[in-house]
């Protein structure tokens, strides 16, 4: 006789016991792929929150002072740190080289600066005039970061909170400015500091108005993770690209910088960690319930089924034609129980995270299912069932016909 007509008989022969032994293997899968999701929802959510936490903090930290700055190798600290800014100079290119090194790593986000402080002659004012090309990109590589300091277009300025504020001016009017005409861009918010007394514009402009074309004061730049605050690591790096150069790092800013970082991560991965271990402790008493389920209900079906096992074994079928049927049985348990766990526990746990709010779009709901999870539960689930299975389905291949046909 066929062994699939045999299966296909006896699983139709015993549906209850088959639809409890599949609904066994169905609640532990769903009870591992529900929990799973969910955490994958969550490691994804706390991904981007790290992600968008660092992008706030790098850009505050571009608002509030880059923490590196890169300024002549003859200039005076102690009289860049009482003007403010490096009375020597250097050849614009430098930045550009700096861009260009296929060693770089430990700063990035560059914008090549000329800062001087000039008589605001239309005004009577001393301020700080910047003059910014904006950021020089980086060499291309795996992790390029989008450039998040513009350049400001020819022809416009901004400016500081003192300045106009105290002037009444406002954004969109015609400013003079030693003797050439911008239009004021923006309006800059009260710092608390020489940025109220500051005027950006582009570059080039400034470069030319200060007769310094060509030339820049300062690299700005913001230091890497890979770095971590290491002033003497970043100094190496840059010493042996631009040798005529040094560097100043904002200590206090870059370890706060990078602590934050590494407090973030921490946070993330400890919450994790923790959620994991509650899912695989939930997902083994699962497992272990459901293999239990199964092999008591396969004992069941044997010791129900012994009068007909005698029979097929008295008109001449094999112990492993018997051994076989039960072991494909389980195997089927497992494969439907495993696939109709996966679907409900996937959509369950798709369900708990948008509801948790750890899924706020559609479109990402797709990115929840792990196609190698699925696959796993799927291939494993049916050789687990066979497992637990195996020691009632060999009592069954075993018996003796003759010993249990005279008991009847």
């Amino acid at each position: 006789m066929n062994i699939w007509r045999l299966v296909r008989k006896e699983i139709g022969y015993r549906r209850l016991n088959f639809a409890q032994a599949m609904l066994g293997v169905l609640v532990a899968t769903a009870g591992l792929v529900g929990p799973m999701t969910v955490l994958r929802a969550y490691s994804i959510r706390a991904e981007n929150r790290l992600h968008t936490m660092e992008d706030d903090y790098r850009k505050q930290t571009l608002k509030y002072g880059f923490n590196v700055r890169v300024i002549p190798a003859g200039q005076d600290r102690g009289d860049f740190f009482e003007k403010g800014y490096a009375t020597r100079t250097m050849d614009q290119a430098y930045a550009q080289k700096l861009a260009d090194s296929k060693i770089l790593t430990t700063i990035r986000h560059l914008t090549p600066t000329l800062r001087r402080k000039v008589l605001w002659t239309e005004h009577k004012r001393k301020v700080l005039l910047v003059g910014s090309h904006g950021e020089t990109p980086l060499k291309e590589r795996a992790h390029r970061k989008k450039a998040i300091i513009k350049i400001i277009p020819e022809g416009e300025i901004d400016l500081g909170y003192d300045l106009w504020s105290s002037l009444g001016l406002k954004a969109k009017q015609e400013v003079v400015f030693l003797g050439r005409k911008f239009t004021l861009r923006r309006c800059q918010p009260e710092q608390g500091s020489e940025d109220d007394i500051s005027i950006w514009m582009d570059l080039q402009a400034a470069q030319e108005l200060t007769g310094q074309v060509g030339k820049i004061n300062e690299i700005q730049a913001v230091d890497c993770r890979c770095a971590m605050a290491d002033a003497e690591k970043i100094r190496t790096e840059l010493s042996e690209i631009l040798p005529n150069t040094q560097v100043i790092l904002k200590v206090k800013m870059a370890v706060a910088r990078a602590k934050a970082r590494l407090t973030a991560q921490q946070v993330r991965v400890a919450e994790l960690k923790d959620k994991q271990a509650l899912a695989a402790v939930t997902a083994a008493f699962l497992i272990v319930g459901a293999a239990v389920w199964i092999s008591l209900l396969a004992f069941g079906n044997v010791r129900q089924r012994t009068m007909e096992i005698g029979i097929l074994r008295a008109i001449g079928l094999s112990g492993r034609r018997i051994l076989s049927v039960f072991l494909v049985r389980s195997l089927l348990i497992g494969l439907v129980g495993a696939v109709a766990g996966v679907v409900l526990g996937g959509c369950l746990g798709a369900g708990v995270a948008v509801a948790w709010g750890e899924v706020t779009e559609f479109s990402q709901v797709g990115a929840l299912f792990s196609p190698l999870l699925f696959g796993l539960v799927v291939l494993c689930s049916p050789v687990l069932s066979a497992v637990v299975s195996w020691p009632p389905a060999i009592l069954a291949a075993r018996q003796d016909p003759a010993v249990v046909l005279s008991r009847e």
